[in-house]
This record gives C-alpha cells, structure tokens and sequence, in this order.
C-alpha cells in the first residue's frame, strides 16, 4: 500500500464534489472545452471546504484568545525555572505548562488544526489532477464519477490558454508561463498580506517583543517566497484552488481581526475603542429619549461637531 493509495477515499469524494459543481455550471450554459465549468468546479470545491472546516476556524479563534489570555502565568512558569537548565527542571516546567493549558481547556496545537485538515484535500486534488491522463488511457480507474469521458473533458479544458492539467516546467510557449507565473506571484501576496496583517494587527505586544519576534517576521517574508519553489511544479488547476483558499484565508483573516481580535494586540485595542464608542451612543441616545427630546436621525459631521461642542 502506498501513500496515494490511503488518500483514494478523499479523492472519491473530491471527484464527486467536482463532478457535481461542473455538472450545475455546465447546466448553466457555461459548458465544456473552454474550461469555465471546470475552474468554477475548482472554486467552489475550495469553498466548500473551507465552510466546512469553518467550526472550527471559529474554536480556533476562541482557542487562542485563551491561550493568550494565559500569558502572564505562562511567564511566571517560564521565569520560575529561568535559571534551571537541567532535564527534571525542564521536565517539570513542561508539565506545569501542561496542567496550566489542561486546567483552562487551552491547546497551543488548535491553530495548526484548520491547516492540517486542509493538507488531505491538497494532496487527493493534486493527485486527481495529475492522473486525468492515467483515467484516460485506462492506467488508473475512474475517480468515483470522473471516467475516462470526463478526464477527456477536463484535459480539454483551458485557463487563459493553459489546460488545467499543465505544470510550468512543461509549458512551451511563454504566454502559458506568464499565466502560471501571475497565480504564483498571486499566492505570494495574498499569503504575505495575510502573514503581515497577523502579525502586526492581531498579535500581541509581548509576542512581538524579543527573539521571538525576529522569527515571527522573519516567517512573514520565509513562507510566501517557498511558493517560488513549490509553484511549477503543481498543476494550474491546483494553483486555482491555492489562490481561491489564500484569498480566503486574508479575508477571513480580516474578518477577525475586525471582529474577534486577539486581546493584547493593536486591533483588539481599535476594537475595544469601537465597542465604547457604540456604548457611549447608546447611553447618550437612551439619555435623550428620558428627557422626552425628539431624536432626529444626525448624519456623522453633525454628531462630530455636538461632540467639539
């Protein structure tokens, strides 16, 4: 049994998924050969994991702000046995640390937790993809619904000129490339946009203080640029699914920093802000209505100027 093989029942289903969401494009009119049901199906296809697995983004979220919450006994922890390097000091500090996360339900590994549910789904659709001609010529069984008549179909299919199936290092024309070569450089910023926006808005102070903040930036420019060296080598149709899930992860990155920051950090602060702002409204509009005053609707200059005054 090999690698691939403990993968086939994620590629059953991301064959039907993907035959399921061409299927409905394909009824909307938008056909076979020119490859927009295909690039759709793959769209949507990482839509659809991602809602999946947005629960638990949520507790992920929730995880962490405990986590953080716990940072000032964690360092009491770590400051207690600063100056012990033996292994039973260290041993003890480890599990101190664990009792402390166990005690208050936190798990420093829950945002690993989205990531690596998402490496299977990764895996199934590049090995689909990179068989389409095995299913074709019979090397390899059909994958659940896509026989060798939707394999045709798929390796017919093209993305600005480039079939889905093409990696860059097997493109001959340079058009082809600078196609791949733009989702590449797409990956990289988004990924980037998205690392940067964590680390300075939604991280906090003491994280970004120390050594440990050397790492954490030196990450943020370190991961987008491994795109550079993973990216020919995938087919165009995974680097459609990787571009569709980065673009994801930024906006929902976005999403939480705006509305469920992490407590220390400088959105958290901007956030707090906001909450006493709408706060301070609320009170001033509930004052207004006990003193039987008639509430006009004020547009936000109007309101800037009550407050100067």
């Amino acid at each position: 049994m090999n690698f691939w093989s403990l993968l086939q029942p994620i590629e059953v289903l991301i064959g039907w998924i993907l035959y399921l969401f061409h299927q409905f494009f394909s009824l909307l009119g938008l056909g076979s050969g020119a490859g927009t049901s295909w690039v759709l199906a793959i769209v949507f296809l990482t839509i659809f994991v991602r809602l999946c697995i947005l629960p638990l983004f949520i507790r992920q979220i929730h995880g962490i702000r405990k986590t953080q919450s716990l940072q000032p006994q964690l360092l009491a922890i770590q400051k207690k046995y600063k100056n012990r390097k033996d292994p039973a000091s260290r041993q003890l500090m480890s599990q101190e640390t664990m009792a402390l996360y166990r005690k208050n339900g936190a798990n420093p590994m829950g945002s690993c937790l989205p990531m690596l549910l998402q490496m299977p789904v990764f895996l199934s659709l590049y090995n689909v993809l990179r068989t389409m001609g095995d299913i074709i010529t019979g090397a390899r069984g059909p994958v659940g619904p896509i026989d060798a008549l939707q394999a045709t179909d798929f390796q017919n299919s093209e993305f600005f000129g480039v079939k889905l199936y093409e990696m860059f290092s097997n493109l001959p024309e340079i058009s082809g490339r600078i196609v791949v070569g733009i989702l590449i450089f797409l990956m990289i910023g988004l990924t980037f946009a998205t690392q940067r926006f964590s680390i300075l808005k939604n991280m906090p102070q003491t994280t970004l203080e120390g050594p440990q903040a050397g790492v954490q930036k030196a990450m943020m420019y370190i991961l987008p640029l491994t795109y550079i060296l993973i990216g020919p080598m995938l087919p165009i149709g995974v680097l459609i699914y990787w571009v569709t899930t980065n673009t994801w992860t930024l906006g929902q990155t976005l999403w939480q920093i705006h509305y469920m920051p992490t407590p220390g950090s400088k959105a958290y602060e901007a956030f707090e802000a906001r909450e006493y702002a709408k706060r301070q409204a609320t009170q001033d509009l509930g004052a207004e209505i006990q003193r039987g005053q008639r509430v006009q609707p004020r547009s936000k200059k109007v309101r800037k100027k009550s407050k100067k005054g």
